[in-house]
């Protein structure tokens, strides 16, 4: 496929950009992609008119009310594709409308970009949200969620259409069920006195990776080493504990900072309770 323009956009306005494309009536490819934060779309043309968009899990015209909502940066190829490599339609509304009804879904959702600005925006749950989960109040998938976490992992998680998963923010947020993620830190400074050492350390297992997988994970542990959550903890008991959580997290982690990324902070938290 040739390029036929690329860049980043930061620089480009999406919205001129896909003008841009309908214009040159080529049979192509839009492909954008956010390494950092794991978010790749692409989104295809014949003869300019738009007829097929994937972002993530997303597909079809929910994918550019995503795309063109939220993404203000991200690498970025126009490519030229030839027409037996297109691929079958998934989105029949034309380019125009789908740039109207995207604007009006930014006018719908002020309050919640003003929480959250951008796909790397940091979200967390709050302890209220902690209890609605056991509760089975909350929808499924938030258990699959670390406490805190990005906007971009929320969306990938969420199975909702794009309308409704801004909704289900918008409700968190008025619930005081999701905080930023600075927010809860600072709370939890002034909390971690009174969890035991045990809750302690669960909290940040849980920034990295599920819910239940963190409470798993330290019932394992535990279970490992013959001790009890509520137990009294010597410091060499609990560096044991948190070893032996480290391991059970490493093949749920991105990569080697992150792993070291936990155990310091789970061995700068064992040193600040004992």
């Amino acid at each position: 496929m040739k390029i036929l323009l690329e860049g980043n956009l930061a620089y480009v306005s999406l919205f001129n950009l896909l003008q841009f494309i309908k214009l040159e009536q080529k049979h192509s490819l839009l492909h954008v992609k956010i390494k950092e934060i794991g978010q790749e779309s692409k989104v295809y043309f014949q003869n300019g008119r738009i007829i097929y968009a994937e972002l993530n899990r997303l597909r079809g015209v929910d994918a550019m009310y995503r795309l063109i909502g939220w993404w203000d940066s991200g690498g970025f190829q126009f490519l030229e594709v030839p027409e037996d490599q297109l691929p079958q339609e998934n989105v029949m509304t034309s380019l125009d409308a789908i740039l109207m009804e995207s604007a009006r879904y930014m006018d719908e959702f002020p309050d919640v970009r003003d929480r959250c600005p951008s796909l790397a925006s940091g979200l967390a749950f709050t302890t209220k949200s902690m209890q609605m989960v056991d509760q089975g109040q909350l929808p499924e998938f938030c258990r699959l969620l670390p406490r805190s976490f990005t906007v971009a992992r929320f969306f990938d998680a969420c199975p909702y259409s794009h309308w409704d998963s801004m909704m289900f923010l918008r409700e968190m947020f008025k619930y005081n069920a999701l905080v930023s993620a600075d927010k809860l830190a600072s709370e939890e400074l002034c909390t971690t006195n009174r969890l035991t050492p045990i809750d302690s350390l669960e909290s940040i297992v849980m920034e990295f990776i599920g819910i239940d997988d963190s409470r798993r994970f330290i019932e394992e542990a535990l279970t490992a080493v013959g001790y009890e959550r509520h137990q009294n903890f010597g410091f060499s008991q609990l560096l044991g504990v948190a070893d032996g959580l480290i391991e059970r997290m490493r093949p749920m982690l991105r990569d080697d900072d992150e792993i070291q990324e936990v155990t310091y902070r789970l061995r700068a938290r064992i040193t600040s309770l004992l």
